[in-house]
């Protein structure tokens, strides 16, 4: 059996427990003298090959750590350890030798400090069950972060994990304001948070991977792509993306070789043209059948920037991966593979629209077939039930709705704006993505019927205009020329507190969605500022607004009863409604306390 790299590990560790006179205790309160039974044991790493594991001895808060009280030691083994009372256990991932390099870095900056300390997240504290949880980490995964108002959910919950006492890493493209959101609620809650850009993981550089005499039987070394021939690339390719992989390589390859033939001055041009061929040409059935995933994202480098993360200093590894959006990601066969490659940790998720909630006869969403999946969070009531029946070694958790409810020091420019353009006039907002089932159409209608010297509407947030179909050019038009008694403001806002300014700003949010029987948290968010809601009946946000009174409810698509529920809205006095008692039910405490019954689930062993 071949030892070396693991022992060369446990030598540096011993000479880092050998060199250290002063160790904090784990328990400062602990003041027993030094004995075998406050003795405790690091797993530095585990895997296949065996188990490096270090022993010190602690005592009082500044207790003397004498080299021969601690022992460093690597024993062969073929599984993984389970995790012990009165331990300190960290079992590295088995079959991934990049973390042996890892913990081989850590242990060599021969600190005990970065051991103790700055590892504490990877380590599992010995003591009561109830203590166990917090040091475990969990990952935040927000695919789409830097659009405006999505970033809320990751403050959110970041905010709800951290103050259960969870180590928290958000792993994005950018923060969302999720550092200054904790440090201005609560500045302790941002030593147990990291965040990781996309960037950032990309520029890890990996360590070199175990040599080909290290490798066991089962597995073979990986060829690089570009020491293969035609036919061995065009192979992987089929296996990893397909036959739309295939397709897109026929023409991608003789594409570049053309574009480089190509006068420079002409490029941009040769690239509108391809860009509004692509457009056209993904929305045909041929697309959407030979790539059944055409737009959504995929797992895959996701999941190798949280593989990277940890490489990062200070960034523990995770023991559960949150993706706050799994709406967005793709659901075939070949691309869930990802998520069960070998080392993976476990999973969970947010599904706002769950499939089985609308069509109680469908098939599950792919991802949940999983290896490693452990279940999600979510928002409809009625999907828990569904999804526990056809998965029942899942556990999925109702969570309320939360929303992020802080306001500017000083009022939003838009704000301003919108309360001085509208005067004495009740005003009426539309905020958020302006997609096709906002109702845009029928709101227009309600406009042009309005009293322009009693309702003022403002329409706030970026347009998605391929989605409205045969109704674009007039909605178009609309925005061209808008009536006195309408303010447009296209894009995102950025700034949260900024947006719940301008909801703070109107009067009435108008919300009467087409075809949308999921949550939204914009109910929270009024009832949050006191500002009644306007939705639609008969579904779940209209059940929610109807049981609590924080609203009314009006016919989708009839634009005659939207006006008449404006009118009595607008008259309507703000202390007769419910918003205390509803912003409660979707509080931050609601949501730690579903967190905090779900994620023992979540963070044990998966049911057999």
């Amino acid at each position: 059996m071949r030892h070396g790299r693991g022992q060369k590990i446990v030598h540096e560790a011993v000479f880092v427990l050998s060199n250290i006179s002063a160790v904090p205790a784990p328990r400062p309160a602990d003041k027993s003298p030094i004995s075998q039974s406050n003795a405790h044991r690091i797993h530095l790493g585990c895997g296949q090959r065996g188990a490096i594991e270090a022993t010190y001895c602690a005592g009082a808060p500044s207790s003397s750590l004498s080299t021969s009280g601690n022992t460093c030691r690597y024993s062969p083994c073929s599984r993984r350890p389970e995790m012990e009372d009165g331990e300190l256990c960290r079992s590295t991932r088995a079959e991934d030798s990049r973390r042996w390099s890892f913990f081989h870095r850590r242990v060599a900056e021969g600190v005990w400090s970065v051991l103790y300390n700055d590892m504490s997240p990877l380590v599992n504290l010995g003591g009561t069950s109830s203590e166990k949880h917090l040091m475990k980490s969990i990952f935040l995964v927000n695919p789409v972060s830097g659009r405006g108002h999505l970033d809320s959910y990751a403050r959110l919950y970041a905010r709800a994990l951290l103050e259960l006492g969870y180590r928290v890493v958000l792993v994005a493209a950018a923060d969302g304001d999720t550092s200054a959101y904790l440090a201005r609620n609560d500045a302790k809650l941002r030593a147990a948070f990291s965040f990781v850009s996309f960037q950032d993981a990309r520029s890890v550089a990996l360590p070199e991977p175990r040599a080909a005499e290290e490798l066991t039987t089962q597995e073979e070394p990986v060829s690089e792509r570009c020491t293969m021939n035609v036919m061995r690339r065009a192979r992987l390719v089929w296996q990893e993306e397909g036959a739309f992989g295939v397709l897109k390589r026929c023409v991608s390859v003789p594409r570049r070789v053309l574009m480089r033939l190509m006068p420079l001055s002409i490029r941009p041009q040769i690239h509108r043209i391809e860009r509004a061929i692509a457009r056209r040409l993904l929305k045909t059935p041929l697309a959407c059948w030979m790539h059944p995933d055409l737009g959504r994202l995929l797992f895959s480098p996701l999941l190798e920037h949280v593989e990277k993360a940890p490489f990062i200093p200070g960034v523990p590894a995770p023991d559960l991966i949150f993706f706050l959006y799994l709406d967005l990601m793709a659901q075939h066969e070949q691309h869930v593979a990802a998520l069960d490659r070998p080392g993976a940790p476990p999973w969970i998720g947010i599904l706002f629209h769950p499939r089985l909630a609308k069509d109680k006869t469908a098939k599950i969403e792919g991802y949940l077939e999983s290896r490693t999946a452990r279940g999600g969070v979510f928002l409809v009531p009625a999907a828990v039930p569904l999804y526990a029946q056809t998965t029942p070694q899942l556990h999925f958790a109702l969570a309320p709705d939360v929303g992020d409810l802080e306001l500017p020091d000083e009022p939003s420019a838009l704000a301003r704006e919108m309360r001085k353009r509208a005067g004495n006039r009740a005003i009426v907002l539309q905020i958020g993505s302006i997609t096709g089932h906002k109702g845009i159409p029928t709101l227009l209608d309600v406009i042009a019927a309005a009293d322009p010297t009693r309702f003022f509407f403002a329409l706030v947030g970026e347009v998605f205009w391929e989605h409205f179909g045969g109704d674009k050019a007039r909605i178009r038009s609309f925005y061209a020329r808008p009536p006195e008694n309408v303010l447009l403001s296209q894009g995102y806002i950025k700034n949260e507190r900024d947006y719940n300014d301008v909801i703070a700003a109107a009067d009435i949010v108008y919300a009467v969605y087409r075809g949308f029987d999921s949550s939204s948290n914009s109910l929270t968010k009024a009832a949050g500022l006191r500002r009644p809601i306007l939705v639609s009946g008969n579904t779940l946000m209209g059940n929610r607004v109807r049981r609590a009174n924080i609203g009314a409810v009006a016919t989708e698509g009839d634009a005659a009863d939207i006006l008449k529920q404006l009118c009595r809205l607008a008259e309507q006095p703000k202390d007769s409604f419910g918003f205390a008692a509803y912003e409660d039910e979707h509080s931050l405490e609601a949501l730690k306390g579903v967190l905090a019954d779900a994620l023992p689930s979540w963070l044990g062993h998966p049911s057999s």
